[in-house]
C-alpha cells in the first residue's frame, strides 16, 4: 500500500491492522521513486534523494555530489552524470545503477516469473511488475529497510512503520520469494477477480479499477466495514482513487525500462563473454580449475542472455 500523509479517515486494512489512516493528499513519492519536499518551492519541485535536494525544474541538485572527486569530468551539481537515460543518480551520491537496473534485471525477473507460474499472461505479469515497481519504488524501500517488501504488505515481524500500520519484514520468511508468495495469497484471499485479470491476454485500466475495487469502483465506508477491500486505498484531494489508471500507465514505463535494462545487461555480458574467451585463448598459465571456472562463468552469462531475450521477446510484444 501506498504511504499516507495528512487529512486522513479511518478504514479496514485487509493487508494487517484492522484500523489504518486513509490520505486524502497526493502520493508523496516523484522522480526516481524519491520523497517530494514541496513545503518551500511548491509541489514536485524540490526532491530529497537522501544525500542532497533535487531542484526539478533545473534538472540540477542545490548541493555538490559528496563523490565529486570520483566524477572530476563532470559538474559536481549534475544529475546521474548527464545522462538520464542511462543512469540514475543513487541516493543523490554519483551517477549508478542504470535504470533500476539491479531490480529490473535480478528482482523484476522474479517477479515476472512468479507471475508466469500463477497463471498470469506477459501483460498480468508486467501488470504485477506495475504493482511491485510502485509500492516499493522500484524495490528501492526493500532495498533500503532490507525486509525484501515489493508490495506493501502489512504485519509482523517488521522493521519500519507507515502510516498503514506495520510493514512486513521478510528477511527471515523467506525474501523477495516469501514476499511474492504472501501477496498472492493475498489476492487470492481477499481479490480473486484480479487473479483472473491478470491471466488475460488483454485487460483494462477499468478491468484493474473492477478487481481491486478502486477507481470508479471504490467502495463506500460502509462497503470497506462488511468487507468489501480497495486494494490501495490512497485518495486525490477530489476523493478519487486512480491506482487502476496508474497502474495501466506504469505497465508501460516498466515495459519500456525493462527492454532498455536487459539490452543494458546483455551487452554487459556479450564483453565479458568476450573477455572469457581472450583469456581462455591466449592466458596459458591457467591451471584446470581457472580454466573450469571461467568457462562455467561464460556458460552462465550465456544463459542469463538466454532468459532475458526470451522476456524481452515477449514483453515486446504486449500492447
Amino acid at each position: 500500500m501506498f504511504p499516507t500523509r495528512k487529512n486522513s479517515t479511518i478504514v479496514l486494512n485487509p493487508f494487517g491492522s484492522i484500523m489504518v489512516s486513509v490520505s486524502k493528499g497526493e502520493y508523496r513519492y516523484g522522480f526516481n521513486g524519491m520523497e517530494k519536499d514541496s513545503e518551500l518551492k511548491g509541489e514536485g519541485n524540490s526532491l530529497d534523494f537522501g544525500a542532497r535536494i533535487y531542484d526539478s525544474r533545473l534538472g540540477r541538485f542545490f548541493s555538490i555530489d559528496p563523490r565529486t572527486k570520483e566524477y572530476p569530468f563532470w559538474s559536481p551539481y549534475s544529475f546521474a552524470g548527464n545522462n538520464p537515460i542511462r543512469l540514475t543518480d543513487v541516493d543523490g551520491e554519483g551517477p549508478g545503477d542504470p535504470m533500476h537496473h539491479k531490480f529490473l534485471t535480478t528482482v523484476a525477473i522474479e517477479i515476472y516469473d512468479a507471475a508466469k507460474a500463477k497463471g498470469a499472461s506477459t501483460k498480468g505479469a508486467l501488470l504485477v511488475l506495475a504493482q511491485a515497481s510502485l509500492e516499493s519504488g522500484w524495490g528501492q524501500s526493500a532495498i533500503k529497510y532490507g525486509d525484501f517488501n515489493l508490495f506493501g504488505v502489512m504485519g509482523s515481524p517488521s522493521k519500519r512503520k507507515t502510516s498503514h500500520g506495520s510493514v512486513k519484514d521478510y528477511s527471515n520468511a523467506g525474501g523477495y520469494t516469501g514476499a511474492l508468495t504472501d501477496y498472492f495469497n493475498k489476492i487470492d484471499k481477499t481479490w480473486p477477480d484480479f487473479k483472473a485479470v491478470i491471466a488475460k491476454k488483454d485487460f483494462t485500466s477499468n478491468d484493474i479499477d473492477k478487481a481491486l475495487n478502486t477507481g470508479s469502483s471504490y467502495p463506500t465506508d460502509a462497503e470497506r466495514m462488511k468487507g468489501k477491500y480497495a486494494y490501495n486505498a490512497d485518495l486525490d484531494a477530489a476523493g478519487n482513487n486512480n491506482y487502476g489508471t496508474a497502474l495501466f500507465k506504469q505497465m508501460n514505463v516498466v515495459k519500456n525500462r525493462l527492454i532498455k535494462s536487459i539490452d543494458y545487461q546483455i551487452e554487459q555480458n556479450n564483453s565479458q563473454i568476450k573477455q572469457i574467451d581472450s583469456n581462455l585463448a591466449t592466458v596459458v598459465i591457467l591451471t584446470e580449475k581457472g580454466r573450469a571456472d571461467l568457462t562455467t562463468q561464460k556458460e552462465t552469462l550465456i544463459n542469463q542472455n538466454a532468459k532475458l531475450t526470451t522476456v524481452k521477446t515477449e514483453i515486446n510484444a504486449v500492447q
